[in-house]
């Protein structure tokens, strides 16, 4: 069990960090999937109106948008 604490930070694409933002859609393919359908249908209109939530240890979640990669690299290790 982790014993640290945890932290819940909410990140928002961007233009300093769309490049992280887009990063983390091509690495999760059904994430990708979704959000190339939903610009397809005109429905999305860019990275922009996108958040994501981080809830890990202050020194992870701190990191930003970044700490996404590392996070889902642990739960791989955890849940192959």
């Amino acid at each position: 069990m982790n014993t640290q604490s945890q932290v819940i930070r909410e990140y928002k694409c961007t233009q300093a960090n769309a490049a992280q933002f887009r990063a983390i859609v091509k690495a999760t393919p059904a994430l990708d999937h979704i959000v190339t359908n939903l610009q397809q249908a005109g429905l999305f209109p860019g990275l922009r109106c996108m958040t994501i939530t981080i809830t890990a240890a202050p020194d992870l979640a701190n990191q930003g948008p970044s700490a996404w990669h590392t996070i889902a690299a642990s739960s791989r290790a955890l849940h192959p």
